[in-house]
Formats: structure tokens, C-alpha cells, sequence
């Protein structure tokens, strides 16, 4: 808390042995000391939120890139159209339900699951107009061909504006036809107007035929967008029984058959459309083995292609996972950050009379405080994502969310849950303070398992290989396996050895780190020499953090590069590259959070330490030049031992399992030119942004609004 805000509280004597009897002044709210917590050192109370918001951006990512594959796959499919089905010569009502039967027999078997029951169809053409409302056509549309079309489900593909869809009979034997609004207005036909059509090098002497229009429409979403276009051929519409007088006109070869299939809403997904197409493929290899009919549709090979460059990408899922246990590492440390620095203000509130109880609601209060960002974001971002997978019909419609979204949204709840937990930890250990004796804070430190020192670095490098090995040497196809996600197994596997090659690497860093500083030979140079001794033991919690931040940057980046570069362009792939682009804006922004926060500590912590160098003379900018010294050679070692331990997760999942395509699908390793600018991208983004952080907190800290503190109380 700042000097005038600590002014207005009243110091326990000195010899208080436990808290006052007094009751607490009303003053004193829950609420007013909460937010007057929060705004005495800003700086953790704004890292302490940020790291409870980042914790959602791992099931953002997934989110995200399912949603995109959602997308692309409606555009594949919006592009393609349907299944069809079509035989010429079907001049005969027998013939037609024949071919009906056998077009159904082919495709449900194979695609009911995915596919409507159909829609029969059928067209004769070409025909002339002959007249229209008695008068004789004129200029292109004298010779325009004209098709008389049957489609069995036309009232639900179209929308009546005038008149009614005919009944068979309802006129007493006369041809009753409908069509599109625009292309009556092209020919100048209204309701009711009575259209003669006449066969092309037919028999001049034989009558036309005739029928009224009875009904104009315009389409809706499930009609074909040709009926419409501008250059659309003319056709006139009719029921079964006009459809077969009409056709009776045309030789037989000139009539055909058809049924449409269309995919059912939501039946084909991201994670069946390659199924849904190798299906397609059967019924086109079938059909053409019995000489049934003639397939027509670029949905199968539009749906093979998605599957390989737009479904959801393991490099995407790889980074969500790897993205949990740092962000949940985060959101503990930044805990302990946030209340340690309060324990003094804390064990006064206690010596005031406040109980322990209370102590804790208070605490507690401020955690609801500092999550509310990061709650009203899940909210709308769970508003967003039902939306989307209503398609806009949020409880009315059943969301469509995959087994790896919900698995998603279950880990962002659990991050949380352990942030929470955290935080109640810390409140009870808060609420034990005495004003006479603070415990250190290290009793609530957050220590990383199985640390050894340097020797127990080749124990974990060890297995740690061999866990980023597996994927490569089992090969893709071992990891299809059934789950929520594609690769459930090889994400962990690849995620466990991640994090074990990272903390094996710290030992190995902590003596890297004293070399470097040992090579400084100025008094700043020694200063800092003292500080990275062992330094990366003494904040291993952190240093992990920076380390891994690191790796998981650098690995997105690479990602992120190769997907522009060989994605598969256009709309397509777009969800994937958002998920990679947000991964990598996630790590880097975890990297300098707890980057900048560290040594704001460190620096807090040391303001006894930095105000007697003061008085002993030493002039101010040499201590902050000592910190500088050591907050570049930590920034440096962790930089290049991120982007090492990053490049190594690519080489070990890149080649086995695909950037940028299938999960379970071989793919090359990425381009040379996408590992140079990822790694030369995350070594530019992390040392800019590094400098720029330590030469903040060396101006905030060291320059010196702490340090004068320490210094005038000595």
C-alpha cells in the first residue's frame, strides 16, 4: 500500500501480543479495503488478472479452431452442392420410380447417416416458347431453350409471393406450371397467364403444349441458386402428372431422372468428413459397376481435400495442451505475488480486531474482484461459441460442440479452480499473521517436483527424450485413436516430456547464468555476479515459467509461419491460423508477465539490500546498472533455451504427425523458410519486449521509489 493510503490506518502497539478487542471501524468495509488493495500496488493486481484471463485462452484456441473448421466446412460445403443421381430416358412413370428405388438403394446404406432421403426430380428439354399470354415471343427468348422441371419437394425450397403451388386435378385436366419471380419478369409473364411451349424440330402440325401459371416464388435456402441466376436457362415447373404429358412430347432420350441428395444439418463434421467422402466414393464406384446411373458431385473430392488441409490441426491441440500446465503454473505463483507483498496490512487488519475469518472473505473478495475480467470474458465467449454452433439459435437449437471443445471448456474450468484454490490456501495462511512475526514468505513458495540441483538434470533428460521421441517413432497412424480429441495420448506424452526437459534444463542454466555474469569484471558486473549465483534454484517456479513461455513460442510461431506459407489459402484454414496466432500472443504475453513480475519482486524484496549500497555511497546508476546486467543475462538464457527445447518439440511431432493438416496424416516438416522466421521472430518479439519490460521495472523500482523508501527508514 502507498505511504498516503497507509497513513489513514491506525499501528497496533508494539506490545500487542494478539488482536485488539475492539470491534473493526465501519469504516473498514470488506469491499473498501479490497479495492484499496488492489489499486496500492497495481502492478500485481493487474498481473494477477491477466493470468486468470490468459487461463482461457487454451480452451480459446480450441474454440476457436473448431469453429473455423465449422466454418470452412459449411463454405466446402455451401460450394459443392449435393449428391446427385441421374438417368436419361426415363420418359415412363414405371421407369422413374424404378430408377427412384435403385438411386435410393445405392446411397442410404452407404451415406444415411450423413445424407437427407432425397428429393426426386426430373427434366425434359429442350423446349420453345411459344407463347405467352397469346403473344409471341420475341428476340432471344423466341429461340431461348425452355425446361419443364419436376421437383417432389418444391414447396419446401421455395417461398409463394403470388398465387399456389397446383394439386393434381384441382383444374379439371388443365397443366397448371410455376416459377421463379425473376424469370417471369424476364419473359413478361404474370399469374395466371397460360404458357405454349413447341419441340424444336418437331412435327410443325403438332398442337403445342399449354399450361397456366398458377404460383410465382422466390427461392429459399435449400434451392438450387441456378433456378435464379441472372443467365439462368427458363423453366416452368409442374407437378408429376404434367411433368409425364409434357415429357411425352420429347423423344425419350431427351427426358432424364434424377434424385438430389444433401447433407443433414450437422451430420457431416469436421472430424467425419474424410468418411463421408471415402463413402461418396463407394457410391460412385457402385453406381458405376451396375450402370445405374451417372453421379454428379464435387462433394466428395471438395470434402477429401478439406480433410487433409482444414480439419482441426495437431499442432493446434499440441499447443492448447502445452499451454495448460504453464498457465496453471502462472495463475499460482501470481497468487503467492499478489498476497505476500499485503502480509503486513494483512496482520494489522487482525490486530485492528478484524478475525481470521474475515481475513479471508477479504482476500477471497479481492480474488472475485481480480477474476471478474477474466468471468465476463468466459461469459461472452461462451455466448459467442453457442451462437456459433446454434447457428443463432441459442436455446432453441442443441449446440454442436465437439468432445475436444467440451474437454476444453473442462480444463479452463479446472485452471480456475486451481487458481481459486490457490488463493484460499493463501488466505488462510494470511489470516495466521501475526503484526509482531510475519512468517517468510517463502513457506508459501511453490516448489517444482523432483528438483535436484544440477545433478538431477541427466535423470530427467533421459526420459524426457524419450517421451518427445515416441509420436516420431511410433508414427502417425499409432495415435488415431477414439477420444474427444484426435490424439489425446500423443498430446500428453508430448506435453509431459516438454515439461520434464524444461526442468531438467534449469540446473543446467543456473550455471550458464553465473559464467556469464562472472565475465563482468566492474563492480556492477560483481554486484549482479552475486545475484545469478544460483539464481535460477532460487526462482525455479519462475524461471520454468520463462523457460517454457519461451519453448511454447517459439513452437507456435514456427507453426504459425508455416501455415500462411503452406495452408491451403483462401477462406480455408483461417481457424487454424487464428488459433496459432492467439497460442503464440498467449505464451509470449505469459513470458513477459512473468518475466517483468519476477524481478519486480526480486527488486521489492531487495530495497533493504539496494538502499545500504545507497549509503554506502555507491552511486544509483551502478545499481541499477548491476540489475540490468542480470535481468539481460536471464532474458538471454532464457530466451535461447526456450527456442532450443521449442525447436526440439517440432522436430519431434512436426515430420510424424503434420503441421497444417490431419491429425493422423503424414505430412512434411515445415519449410525451412517457416523454422527461420519463427525462430528469428521469437527471438526479435522476446528480446524487444524483454529490454522494454526490465527497463520498466529498473525505472519503477530501482530509480528509485522503493529503494528512497529503505533508504530514509535507514
Amino acid at each position: 500500500m502507498t505511504d498516503d493510503a497507509a497513513s489513514g490506518w491506525s499501528r497496533a502497539p508494539a506490545t500487542i501480543k494478539g488482536p485488539m478487542t475492539s470491534a473493526p471501524s465501519t469504516r473498514l468495509s470488506i469491499l473498501r479495503v479490497a479495492w484499496a488493495h488492489l489499486g496500492s500496488q497495481w502492478d500485481s493486481s493487474l498481473g494477477a488478472a491477466l493470468a486468470l484471463l490468459l487461463a482461457l485462452l487454451p480452451a480459446g484456441l480450441v474454440l476457436v479452431d473448431r469453429s473455423g473448421a465449422r466454418s470452412d466446412l459449411r463454405t466446402v460445403i455451401a460450394a459443392s452442392g449435393g449428391l446427385t443421381l441421374q438417368r436419361a430416358g426415363v420418359a415412363d412413370t414405371q421407369t422413374f420410380d424404378a430408377f427412384q428405388r435403385q438411386a435410393q438403394g445405392l446411397v442410404a446404406p452407404r451415406l444415411g447417416m450423413y445424407m437427407d432421403g432425397g428429393s426426386a426430380r426430373g427434366t425434359a428439354a429442350p423446349f420453345h416458347l411459344a407463347s405467352v399470354a397469346s403473344r409471341q415471343p420475341t428476340g432471344p427468348t423466341a429461340t431461348a431453350n425452355v425446361t419443364v422441371t419436376y421437383v417432389a419437394d418444391l414447396s419446401q425450397r421455395v417461398d409463394v409471393v403470388q398465387g399456389l403451388f397446383p394439386k393434381p386435378g384441382s383444374a379439371g385436366g388443365e397443366s397448371m406450371v410455376t416459377m421463379p419471380v425473376p424469370v417471369a419478369d424476364r419473359l413478361g409473364a404474370q399469374l395466371f397467364d397460360v404458357v405454349c411451349l413447341t419441340v424444336p424440330n418437331g412435327d410443325p402440325t403438332a398442337a403445342p403444349w399449354c399450361a397456366r401459371i398458377v404460383g410465382l416464388w422466390r427461392p429459399m435456402a435449400g434451392a438450387d441458386p441456378a433456378w435464379t441466376a441472372p443467365n439462368a436457362q427458363t423453366r416452368l415447373f409442374v407437378e408429376r402428372a404434367d411433368f409425364f404429358t409434357a415429357a411425352g412430347k420429347q423423344p425419350a432420350e431427351n427426358v432424364q431422372a434424377a434424385r438430389l441428395y444433401t447433407p443433414r444439418a450437422g451430420a457431416v463434421t469436421p472430424q467425419n468428413a474424410g468418411a463421408v467422402a471415402q463413402q461418396m466414393k463407394e457410391v460412385r464406384t457402385a453406381t458405376g459397376k451396375a450402370g445405374a446411373a451417372q453421379v454428379t458431385t464435387t462433394l466428395d473430392t471438395a470434402l477429401a481435400r478439406y480433410a487433409t488441409t482444414s480439419v482441426t490441426s495437431f499442432p493446434v491441440e499440441l499447443l492448447a495442451a502445452a499451454l495448460v500446465p504453464l498457465l496453471t503454473l502462472l495463475a499460482v505463483v501470481m497468487a503467492r505475488w499478489y498476497v505476500e507483498p499485503r502480509l503486513q496490512e494483512l496482520a494489522l487488519l487482525r490486530a485492528r480486531g478484524w478475525s481470521r475469518r474475515r481475513v479471508q472473505r477479504l482476500v477471497l473478495a479481492e480474488l472475485a474482484l481480480l477474476g471478474a475480467p477474466a468471468a465476463f470474458v468466459a461469459v461472452v465467449g461462451m455466448l459467442s461459441v453457442l451462437w456459433q454452433a446454434t447457428d443463432g439459435h441459442i436455446g432453441t437449437r442443441p449446440a454442436n460442440l465437439s468432445g475436444g471443445e467440451l474437454l476444453a471448456i473442462a480444463v479452463a474450468v479446472a485452471v480456475l479452480v486451481v487458481a481459486a484454490a490457490r488463493f484460499f490456501d493463501l488466505a488462510r495462511w494470511a489470516a495466521r499473521q501475526s503484526v509482531l512475526r510475519l512468517e517468510d514468505g517463502d513457506a508459501a513458495a511453490v516448489g517444482l517436483p523432483f528438483w535436484r540441483g544440477g545433478d538431477g538434470a541427466g535423470a530427467l533428460v533421459l526420459p524426457a527424450a524419450l517421451l518427445l521421441l515416441v509420436p516420431r517413432v511410433a508414427g502417425a497412424e499409432g495415435w488415431r485413436l477414439p477420444g474427444p480429441l484426435d490424439d489425446l495420448v500423443a498430446l500428453v506424452v508430448s506435453v509431459v516430456g516438454l515439461v520434464l526437459l524444461v526442468i531438467a534444463v534449469l540446473p543446467l542454466l543456473s550455471s550458464a547464468t553465473g559464467v556469464i555474469g562472472g565475465r563482468r569484471r566492474a563492480l556492477e558486473g560483481t554486484i549482479a555476479n552475486l545475484q545469478l549465483r544460483r539464481w535460477w534454484q532460487r526462482n525455479a517456479a519462475p524461471g520454468f515459467l520463462v523457460v517454457l513461455a519461451f519453448a511454447i513460442t517459439s513452437y507456435a510461431a514456427v507453426a504459425l509461419v508455416d501455415q500462411v506459407l503452406d495452408g491451403p489459402g483462401g477462406a480455408l484454414g483461417v481457424g487454424i491460423a487464428v488459433s496459432l496466432g492467439i497460442g503464440l500472443v498467449t505464451a509470449l504475453a505469459t513470458a513477459m508477465l512473468a518475466y517483468g513480475l519476477l524481478f519486480l519482486v526480486i527488486c521489492r524484496a531487495r530495497v533493504d539490500y539496494y538502499a545500504a549500497l545507497l549509503v554506502d555511497g555507491l552511486p544509483a546508476t551502478t545499481v541499477r546498472r548491476s540489475v540490468e546486467i542480470e535481468q539481460q543475462a536471464v532474458l538471454v538464457l532464457g530466451l535461447a533455451a526456450g527456442v532450443v527445447i521449442g525447436m526440439l518439440l517440432l522436430l519431434a511431432t512436426a515430420s510424424g504427425i503434420g503441421l497444417g493438416g490431419q491429425a493422423g496424416v503424414l505430412a512434411m516438416p515445415p519449410a525451412a523458410a517457416a523454422v527461420v522466421a519463427g525462430v528469428g521472430g521469437t527471438a526479435a518479439l522476446g528480446l524487444i519486449g524483454g529490454l522494454m519490460i526490465a527497463g520498466m521495472v529498473r525505472r519503477g523500482v530501482v530509480g528509485f521509489r522503493l529503494v528512497e523508501q529503505g533508504w530514509r527508514a535507514t
